[in-house]
């Protein structure tokens, strides 16, 4: 059975909650538009707290941003750093031993590394 993640902004404006297969927050994202903008991104529109990311792509799917998460989230065994050719200079990544190191995407998609690494939840 999926897990049930609950979620809301900073401001209490907005709560919400979704099944998740995948719940481990195992990507560390440099990317600028996480930064800069928002393409396919929600924002609370009183407080500006991030929410999650949607594709037309895959419209039956939603990433939820882990720091919108109020439920306690299973650490991941390890993490993956990607869009690494993106970060800000003064961005010192902190990276494990057993961490993945990607300039671009990886080549896993959500799904398959949560599979690969025996925590997918049925």
């Amino acid at each position: 059975m999926a897990m049930r993640l609950e979620g809301s902004c900073r401001c209490g404006a907005i709560s919400f909650s979704v099944d998740s297969h995948t719940p481990y927050p195992y990507q560390r994202c440099y990317c600028s538009i996480g930064r800069k903008g928002s393409a396919d991104r929600h924002y609370c529109k009183r407080c500006g707290t991030p929410l999650w990311v949607s594709d037309e792509q895959w419209p039956k799917l939603v990433h939820p941003f882990a720091l919108a998460i109020d439920t306690e989230l299973p650490k991941a065994p390890s993490s993956v750093h990607l869009l690494l050719r993106d970060k800000a200079s003064w961005v010192e990544p902190q990276i494990g031993p057993n961490d993945y190191c990607f300039d671009g995407y990886p080549e896993l998609s959500i799904e398959e590394w949560h599979k690969k690494q025996g925590l997918w939840i049925e």
